[in-house]
């Protein structure tokens, strides 16, 4: 019997195969003999930098578009990053025509920041701690007592 809970399943992980981008779901694997042995077991390793973004995120972002593409459609974006999850979004956002706005802590990563900008995404430089609460210019929903901003999240915002 499935937990209705539970956010991972081997269910929404064979969906997820079906769906995401091939550039992030078939990068390479290989076997680890030295922790094979150490561990008394058979290891595979997947690298994960052989994709556009140089990061497991993009698989993320495109799931998550996947599975929200009726509900966001027609709408902007909004998302809170330190820079993997933000270019992440931007690479998704782009492929599919829709606008984004990221918001970075004033000094996150500047190559990740112009390269989230390359990508078509609108980013907004935040001073001080990004995950101590939402910018003070960020959707009214941002600001519910409820919302975790360390939490990788991905608002509707009419921009």
């Amino acid at each position: 019997m499935s937990n209705p809970n539970q956010r991972i399943s081997i269910r929404s992980i064979a969906r997820a195969a079906t769906l995401i981008d091939p550039i992030f779901r078939d990068s390479p694997q290989f076997e680890c003999e030295p922790l094979n042995q150490l561990l008394g077991t058979s290891l595979l390793l997947k690298v994960e930098t052989l994709n556009p973004l140089r990061s497991f995120k993009g698989r993320g972002a495109d799931f998550f578009l996947h599975e929200n593409a009726v509900r966001l459609a027609g709408t902007g974006l909004v998302c809170a990053t330190a820079g993997n999850w933000g270019q992440a979004m931007a690479y998704v956002c782009r492929a599919r025509g829709w606008p984004l706005v990221v918001y970075c802590a004033s000094n996150a990563n500047a190559m990740k920041v112009a390269r989230m900008r390359a990508m078509g995404a609108e980013v907004r430089l935040h001073r001080g701690l990004l995950y101590a609460g939402p910018p003070l210019d960020a959707p009214p929903v941002a600001h519910d007592s409820s919302w975790d901003w360390r939490e990788p999240l991905v608002l509707p915002h009419g921009l």
